[in-house]
């Protein structure tokens, strides 16, 4: 008989968290980056509701556009600092004390 794995490995779901935190931090970055540029936009244009929207979503989009390549290293600065939470928790977690 011949027993098969159902679900992913573990390194397939290690891999897959690790491009979801990637992900995040991209799409926290771009967020903000957005909210960085919003101020450089010319709102005072009077071309109404649609062209308000339209610079919302040039912002967006060069926003989006930044933080997906690097950006200002929010986002690098991020997944580093988690990595480093992990790391730091599962050595902490294998230290046994000693004497009690």
């Amino acid at each position: 008989m011949m027993v098969t794995s159902v679900g992913p490995s573990l390194g397939d779901a290690t891999a897959i968290r690790q491009q979801k935190l990637e992900n995040a931090a991209k799409q926290f970055e771009g967020m903000l980056m957005n909210e960085l540029l919003k101020p450089l936009r010319n709102e005072e244009d009077g071309e109404g509701q649609f062209g308000d929207a339209l610079k919302s979503y040039g912002t967006e989009a060069l926003a989006t556009a930044m933080a997906s390549r690097g950006g200002l290293g929010f986002g690098s600065r991020m997944v580093a600092a988690v990595e480093q939470r992990e790391k730091d928790s599962v050595t902490s977690s294998s230290l046994v004390p000693i004497g009690r």
